[in-house]
């Protein structure tokens, strides 16, 4: 089933990359400057083996929210190692002489114990930096690269396109993301419209070779853990099996919600406790910007529809407003709204039908 009023959905990220792991050698490691959060960042730790992906977060994704859990020091990926001060030091006298801290090259991390096949770039603004720092990786390994362009504003694809093209050097074929070739860089650019592809792919010329794109996502479920890229929530909580997290102890939450591809999605929010609402009608609710309303669905928690995204971001905020939050309990002095534990996101005119999804547990 499919909705009378869409055009046929871009290619994105996922799609290419999950069909270029199902090819790769069983030792082939997979390198990837994802998004913290997103979609591709959740896949790809589901597909890969731990021993062969390395992840490092990429800049790029405006107006998101890093989490507690994603709080780990960040790999700038640049040209070569430096050595770099440290932020501005304490006003004297408690200034002391600031460190040099080492700023590492992507080349220098991936060890060359490990054969790369794949090289997946999420974030636009970070292609220049991670080509760049991959310069000797991709030389020795000559792997698959992969680009996404979902959100790059069409004035500034051509320039970065001819410099991704320059740094990887002519000896790479480029498709974009439904297998057809891309021609010259200087004059042809994948074209960024609707029904196009959203992700680039480069290989060393190979006769025969296209990449194949895997079937497309209907929906995603996260639970809202402490990978959740969230502003408004308290820490994730447990009961050894399930986890939640309250709002509070403001009204607003802010949450960026991985989102498989550009489409109409409906979204749902698995509240495991209202608290200090009644219903879904207690809740405002935006996506993108977007302004939600409640819909009637059999199953747990709150369903609100429909919602499209201005481009295919690989993350998508959601805005919550709660009526105001409570006391949790007399033993309990936090401020509290709802407690969520799922995040679902289900394209409108799929197969599967957002009234039974919400009914999987």
């Amino acid at each position: 089933m499919t909705d009378a009023g869409l055009r046929p959905n871009p290619v994105g990220l996922w799609d290419i990359a999950a069909g270029l792991l199902e090819e790769l050698d069983d030792d082939a490691a997979v390198v990837a400057a994802t998004i913290p959060g997103s979609w591709l960042h959740r896949a790809l730790a589901a597909s890969v083996h731990p021993a062969r992906l390395f992840r490092y977060a990429a800049e790029g994704a405006p107006g998101m929210f890093a989490g507690p859990g994603l709080a780990q020091p960040r790999l700038v990926l640049g040209e070569a190692d430096r050595d770099v001060p440290d932020p501005a030091p304490l006003p004297w006298p408690l200034a002391k002489p600031p460190p040099a801290r080492r700023i590492r090259a992507l080349d220098t991390v991936v060890s060359p114990a490990h054969t790369v096949g794949v090289l997946i770039v999420e974030a636009t603004e970070a292609i220049d930096r991670v080509i760049a720092g991959a310069s000797r990786l991709i030389e020795r390994d000559a792997p698959t690269v992969v680009v996404g362009w979902g959100g790059l504003p069409r004035a500034a694809h051509p320039a970065l396109w001819r410099r991704l093209v320059e740094r990887l050097g002519r000896d790479y074929r480029w498709f974009d993301g439904t297998g057809r070739p891309c021609g010259d860089a200087a004059a042809h650019a994948p074209a960024l419209t609707e029904g196009a592809s959203l992700a680039s792919v480069g290989v060393r010329a190979t006769a025969g070779w296209a990449p194949r794109p895997r079937a497309r996502l209907d929906r995603v479920i996260v639970p809202a853990d402490q990978d959740l890229p969230c502003a408004g929530l308290y820490d994730t909580e447990t009961d050894g099996g399930s986890v939640w997290r309250w709002s509070g102890p403001g009204r607003n939450v802010a949450i960026a919600a991985p989102l498989p591809g550009p489409g109409r999605w409906r979204l749902w929010l698995d509240i495991l406790s209202w608290a200090s609402a009644n219903d879904a009608r207690d809740l405002t609710v935006f996506a993108d910007g977007q302004r939600l309303e409640p819909v009637d669905t059999p199953g747990r928690g709150a369903t609100y529809a429909d919602f499209r995204p201005a481009d295919a971001p690989p993350l998508v905020r959601i805005d919550i407003v709660t009526p105001p939050p409570r006391r949790a309990s007399p033993d309990d002095p936090r401020m509290i709204g709802i407690n969520l534990t799922r995040i679902g996101l289900f394209r409108v005119g799929s197969d599967i039908a957002v009234e039974h999804a919400t009914g999987i547990t």
